[in-house]
């Protein structure tokens, strides 16, 4: 069974948050939930929406950035496997840089 649970804007204005879970069942007695994907709704006028559009490009532009973006995502997945928290950080603060250094190449 696959559904999606509304977290909210999670403090960020004009997007909402899904999170996609699945149940998986180990044996008839057992079970477990695994965390899929995270989906965002964004409004067109959207902030977050128009600065995730510019990391997109950013990257489309710098292909060795996407091989270090990339990598850091493993190292992190890897590093806090059930900290989720931990893991968006991390790549917040590679987004954020990039964001700076980049901004004016676009």
């Amino acid at each position: 069974m696959v559904w999606y649970v509304h977290e909210g804007d999670l403090e960020i204005k004009n997007r909402e948050a899904f999170e996609r879970k699945m149940t998986r069942y180990l044996t008839s007695a057992e079970s477990d939930i695994k965390y899929e994907h995270h989906l965002y709704v964004c409004t067109r006028e959207s902030d977050e929406l128009q600065r995730h559009i510019m990391f997109r490009d950013i990257l489309r532009k710098h292909p060795l950035l996407v091989s270090e973006y990339s990598n850091l995502k493993i190292q992190l997945s890897s590093e806090f496997r059930n900290n989720r928290k931990a893991y968006t950080e991390g790549k917040t603060e590679f987004v954020t840089r990039i964001m700076k250094e980049y901004k004016d190449v676009l």
